[in-house]
């Protein structure tokens, strides 16, 4: 068995007409008024008052999602800057259960002094109830394009084009929407979105202070024998596994006998897992290819410190959380120029168009063994994982925000509001 069995179709065009504009955070959202039918005010305008407090709303919350920590970190960030905040969602863990509220308390207290951010990744059931309520924000996080699903994953396929069906009514009814990466702002305005800002997503703080220890204890150089190569990410056929199961068997063919694969993740589901396994057997390489599963916060930092590369070949990603955690953790990147990658790392990783396994493997070989290039990737990939960092990007996000709702302020007493 080769790559090529394994293949799904290739990404195609962007979807949304012509080019995205520039990110214009545009008018503030509708204000309650004094006087019935008088216009509200505009944000710099006498005479209205901002929606200062903020209703974030996540499908999920789990430790182990990222949308959720985004969530969380969301709520605690406007909060810091003086927002009111409350989060609420429609599934807490266990561990989780201080932090938000259900859902459906929302729809009984929801006022029009309060914004409503509602964290999107997936299918919504509650579009239509959420596009009715006022000063709705999107936070959007992108979608995996269906057709790159389909062949192996048809179950998550069929959510995505609900969910695309869900974002178009959530559009309509939103005031403003922020993406996480120009890449999918594309998809907000395709999908009717007016006013849209891009704004980083938000990452645990925690993996910044394991990542400068992880530096701090790298050696300078590669191994030149038994290179040990990393990829982190859901185990599905939009991030083609397939491609670096064939690169490593390329690599240890060509320069490293010894070389190994670690793939951290979880399975979407069991048959492409399986196939992995069994391509992996076909090449010869299935004793040095390791499925870790899913891992915590510590052992994730753990298998980046003692990893010489991070790979993907993902064939869509809308923001690469996984490439900013390598560079935090000082750790080169080899991945495939696809979706919003080189607009995540800038400069600071190898991009390849053509990832073919001798090409990719190639590339890899010289981010282990080349002392001066490895440190230039280095030295990039910390310079611009600081300027993702939490701190940085939660200023992002308040910035956009504020021109939306305002500064921070007091909500009227009689608000109905009880914040956690």
């Amino acid at each position: 068995m080769n790559s090529e069995a394994l293949r799904s179709p290739r990404e195609g065009p962007a979807s949304s007409p012509g080019e995205p504009r520039a990110s214009q955070p545009g008018e503030p959202l509708r204000r309650s008024t004094g006087t019935a039918g008088q216009p509200a005010a505009r944000q710099g305008e006498s005479g209205g008052s901002g929606a200062t407090a903020v209703d974030i709303v996540c499908p999920r919350l789990d430790p182990a999602d990222a949308v959720g920590t985004h969530a969380r970190l969301l709520h605690r960030t406007l909060a810091a800057h003086g927002y009111r905040s409350r989060l609420w969602a429609s599934s807490i863990h266990d561990d989780l259960r201080a932090e938000a509220s259900p859902v459906e308390g929302l729809f009984r207290c929801h006022t029009r002094s309060a914004a409503v951010v509602y964290q999107f990744a997936s299918s919504c059931p509650l579009a239509a109830r959420l596009a009715r309520l006022d000063n709705l924000i999107v936070d959007y996080h992108g979608l995996t394009p269906p057709e790159l699903l389909r062949p192996w994953h048809p179950h998550a396929a069929t959510d995505v084009s609900i969910a695309r069906s869900d974002l178009a009514v959530l559009a309509a009814g939103a005031t403003a929407a922020m993406a996480d990466s120009r890449f999918i702002e594309a998809d907000l305005r395709a999908a009717g979105a007016r006013t849209t800002a891009v704004t980083p997503l938000l990452m645990e703080p925690s993996l910044w202070t394991l990542g400068a220890e992880s530096r701090s204890s790298r050696p300078s150089s590669g191994r030149a024998g038994g290179a040990r190569l990393l990829s982190v990410g859901r185990i599905a056929s939009s991030k083609a596994v397939e491609d670096l199961v064939a690169m490593l068997a390329a690599y240890r063919a060509v320069y490293d006998p010894s070389a190994r694969l670690t793939v951290i993740g979880r399975p979407v589901d069991g048959p492409y897992a399986n196939a992995l396994r069994a391509m992996a057997y076909d090449l010869g390489v299935s004793s040095a290819v390791h499925f870790a599963g899913r891992v915590s916060t510590e052992e994730l930092s753990r298998y980046y410190a003692e990893a010489d590369v991070l790979v993907s070949a993902s064939r869509h990603e809308g923001y690469s959380a996984t490439l900013v955690e390598a560079m935090v953790h000082g750790l080169p990147v080899v991945a495939r120029r696809s979706g919003a990658v080189a607009e995540t790392v800038g400069a600071a990783a190898v991009l390849l168009s053509d990832s073919s396994p001798f090409r990719m493997a190639a590339a890899v070989r010289r981010a282990v063994v080349d002392d001066l290039f490895r440190s230039r990737l280095r030295s990039a990939g910390e310079r611009r994982a600081q300027q993702l960092s939490p701190q940085q990007a939660g200023k992002a996000v308040v910035a956009a925000l504020a021109q939306w709702i305002g500064p921070p302020g007091s909500a009227p007493e009689d608000d109905g509001w009880g914040l956690r």
